[in-house]
């Protein structure tokens, strides 16, 4: 270290602070915290009752059930896709455990 960095360790070192919180500080806190997450949830609430509250133009309405049903259809098939995905490997192992004595072998050794 060189000496300017050794007298700022040395000036941090003797720099004592010396404070004292109220007793119920932590519990204010905590209800700061709790008035803040209770102002989010309430505010997020209310964007949501507004939204459902209009009156949708038939546009809106449409592009709305045009979105769900898009999503919905994704979910189908990608949830379709793995079980697919997952039964075929299945069907394979099964298959080839029936055609070659050996894999069934080695298939009961790995176990």
């Amino acid at each position: 270290m060189n000496h300017d960095e050794v007298r700022l360790k040395e000036i941090l070192d003797s720099w004592n602070l010396e404070f004292n919180l109220p007793s119920d500080f932590n519990s204010q806190v905590w209800n700061r915290i709790s008035v803040k997450e209770e102002s989010i949830l309430q505010n997020w609430l209310n964007r949501l009752q507004g939204f459902f509250n209009k009156d949708l133009m038939p546009q809106q309405a449409l592009t709305l059930f045009s979105m769900v049903l898009l999503v919905s259809i994704l979910g189908g098939t990608v949830q379709s896709r793995l079980i697919s995905e997952s039964h075929s490997a299945r069907m394979e192992k099964s298959y080839l455990a029936s055609i070659d004595p050996y894999s069934k072998a080695l298939e009961i050794a790995s176990r």
